[in-house]
């Protein structure tokens, strides 16, 4: 494994890296390649380095989030949409990436609806509850409906997750809120 520890990163030292990644599978060589070119401003160049990563399982989930969250600040809304799910697939005890997914219709709702990003949220929640992190779950539910009231996946969500704390009023609300929003303005 090639290290390269200098106070700056060079252009030299990456395009060494890069052309080491294309001859040998070495996972942390990638990674490391991949952190110069982020460190460099080139996030974009850094989630394609990432995304060839050899990776199986909840490892190739956790890259993949990140080759989303690099195409995210490199301003690719298709791009970082697409590998979130791609995470999903591949790990799909966790919810980081669905949650991840819904925050890009803040920001490319061309890319991402508000239906979209409340299912995104809607199966974070879900998720979240299957994973005992209960906490969680209900973050992520109220996302999905603050999102899409409309939604009927949110407002599932939402419901259960207040039902389940025994909290039947605010559950109820919900339920009102809900049906509200399908009539649409009066």
């Amino acid at each position: 494994r090639c290290e390269f520890w200098t106070d700056a990163v060079s252009y030299e030292a990456v395009e060494l890296g890069l052309s080491a990644v294309e001859r040998v599978a070495d996972v942390e060589l990638r990674k490391d390649v991949a952190s110069w070119l982020e460190m460099l401003g080139e996030p974009g160049t850094a989630a394609m380095v990432l995304r060839k990563t050899s990776e199986t399982g909840a490892a190739a989930a956790a890259t993949m989030v990140r080759v989303g969250v690099l195409l995210a600040r490199a301003g690719d809304g298709r791009g970082a949409s697409a590998a979130f799910d791609d995470a999903a697939k591949l790990d799909p005890d966790d919810a980081t990436a669905f949650e991840l997914r819904g925050t890009v219709a803040a920001w490319a709702s061309d890319v991402i609806d508000a239906r979209a990003a409340a299912r995104s949220f809607a199966e974070a929640a879900a998720r979240r509850k299957a994973a005992g992190a209960l906490g969680g779950e209900l973050e992520d539910a109220l996302r999905a409906f603050a999102v899409d009231a409309t939604s009927e996946p949110a407002a599932h969500a939402l419901e259960t997750a207040l039902r389940d704390r025994g909290r039947a009023a605010p559950a109820a609300a919900v339920a009102r809120t809900h049906a509200l929003s399908l009539e649409g303005p009066l």
